[in-house]
């Protein structure tokens, strides 16, 4: 479990640092108490218990209070602590508190009643009142499933550089990028990376609902639940909040999971360990979070929502999973597993075989879009792709529009031909047949934001405001860094007179302009 990293960090330090005499069994249990309260990420009460220790100058207590302020994003001062508790330079809470302290220095802070947001000044400031807003909308779908509510703003940082992102996690650079990570609830807060980081950003709001439900489930079981668990009600969750119901499964995924449980070649619990982001590929992640998800689809199958917050609770006893499972699930993990595996067979016994896995691409320096082999997976249809894009490019869009369809009769599931042959058709004012491939692409894969601009492109030229909103709205969920987005919401709202959403678009676009 989460917890066990944070104890042996705590354990070592407190074997070195403690006296050989002169401390009680007591003090010494009273120190182990505070520290499991803070693994608990119940900080209030962790800081509550050390202030009735007398002993202020202890090394131990100002190691716990650095861990407290840590926890609580004082960076700053955790790290004078740590300094005077004479840990040494690699005991992990203090690397990370210098990390923390030295990429959020010049981070700005909004803080609401239930949220402190925090953001590299610029363009990263774009990012700011949709995330509170939708931070609000999450907290309420939480709060009716699992009956969670935040005693103390959740802190959300946006780190606008993957070294520093990195740096500020246990993660490896080489874990980010080959599992496709973008985000992690650790040490009581969400860590975001910039969607501006990636060439196509990526579903960073339906992200942050992920982490927060992290989040709540670390503070309602005391960080007891165990990882197939949490990943589980996250995916399952995580577009509850603005979908109305869990459970959601993009086609893609549906896919990845019924080509595994035909073949057998399911991700075990062991081998996904203490983090999916340690896994070998982006697709076997993915393919992790189908099987969790779908566990969860199974328990509240079995007992609705109420089952799971009874899972949830024998876990914050601090049960193990086999008396977990006989007492809720009045089943052993054997047979559940086996069970899970009928219940998700049905899940995705009508999801096509075979597709592409989407993950976000890091952009490099200099790096625009453009063809790769993952995206097009077939070279014929990669060659009549290459030919339409020199026809596109010289204006004879209905020869490259010849060329597109050659492509899609192909591989007619590649959002990326989709979206090629729907832009060409929209240069062509044909609205109504660009649509249907638009439509297709979404319902495929609907976290490929070209998908959702063209679709705006497409209800502009119906003159559809209505669903043109709707489109706008999902590609700047995906990627809020695009002015056209912007330009279009600001033009939508003022039509409307909605002047609260036109002043956040002007200074969207102010912003954009940043260098």
């Amino acid at each position: 479990m989460k917890r066990m990293g944070f104890l042996i960090s705590f354990l070592a330090f407190f074997v070195i640092s403690a006296p050989v005499t002169g401390v009680s069994s007591g003090k010494e249990q009273f120190y182990l108490k505070v520290n499991s309260l803070i693994e608990a990420w119940d900080i209030a009460s962790a800081g509550d218990m050390l202030k009735k220790d007398p002993d202020k100058d202890e090394l131990r207590h100002l190691y716990l209070l650095g861990k407290i302020k840590f926890f609580s994003g004082e960076y700053t001062k955790a790290v004078e602590l740590f300094n005077r508790s004479g840990v040494s330079d690699e005991d992990l809470f203090f690397k990370l508190a210098r990390s923390s302290k030295k990429f959020t220095k010049n981070f700005k802070e909004l803080k609401v009643a239930n949220f402190a947001v925090r953001v590299h000044p610029g363009k990263d400031e774009i990012l700011v009142p949709y995330l509170l807003s939708a931070l609000e909308s999450i907290m309420r779908a939480v709060y009716e499933d699992l009956d969670y509510l935040p005693s103390e703003p959740v802190i959300v940082e946006v780190y606008s550089d993957l070294d520093a992102f990195s740096s500020v996690t246990p993660l490896s650079a080489d874990s980010i990028n080959k599992t496709g990570t973008v985000a992690i609830c650790l040490y009581n807060r969400i860590i975001l990376s910039s969607p501006r980081l990636y060439l196509r950003g990526y579903r960073w709001l339906d992200t942050v609902a992920h982490e927060y439900i992290h989040y709540a489930l670390a503070r309602l079981s005391g960080n007891n639940v165990p990882l197939w668990l949490q990943e589980g009600v996250a995916k399952y969750e995580e577009s509850r909040w603005r979908s109305g119901k869990g459970g959601e499964m993009e086609s893609s995924i549906k896919s990845v999971l019924r080509d595994s449980l035909a073949s057998g070649d399911i991700v075990t619990l062991e081998e996904m360990g203490t983090s999916f982001a340690k896994l070998r590929s982006a697709r076997r992640a993915a393919l992790a979070f189908a099987e969790t998800a779908s566990m969860i689809d199974y328990i509240i199958s079995i007992g609705g929502l109420d089952m799971l917050k009874r899972v949830i609770n024998f876990f914050s006893e601090e049960m193990n999973e086999d008396e977990v499972f006989r007492r809720v699930l009045n089943s052993d993990r054997k047979a559940f597993f086996a069970s899970w595996q009928d219940h998700a067979k049905k899940i995705v016994k009508d999801a096509s075989s075979g597709m592409n896995i989407f993950h976000p691409l890091l952009k490099k320096d200099g790096e625009k879009e453009d063809l790769n082999p993952e995206d097009v997976p077939v070279e014929k249809a990669r060659d009549y792709l290459t030919l339409g894009d020199l026809l596109f490019a010289r204006g004879r869009l209905d020869a490259a529009i010849a060329e597109y369809r050659k492509s899609n009769m192909v591989v007619s599931d590649s959002p990326y031909v989709l979206n090629k042959l729907a832009l060409a058709l929209i240069m062509k004012k044909n609205y109504r047949e660009a649509l249907g491939y638009l439509q297709k692409s979404r319902e495929l894969y609907p976290g490929f934001a070209p998908t959702m601009v063209h679709l705006s492109r497409v209800y502009l030229g119906l003159g559809d405001d209505s669903n043109l909103l709707q489109a706008l709205l999902e590609a700047n969920a995906i990627n809020p860094f695009d002015p056209y987005v912007h330009n279009q919401l600001y033009l939508l709202y003022k039509r409307t007179g909605d002047e609260p959403r036109v002043q956040i678009e002007t200074r969207a676009l102010e912003l954009l302009k940043m260098e």
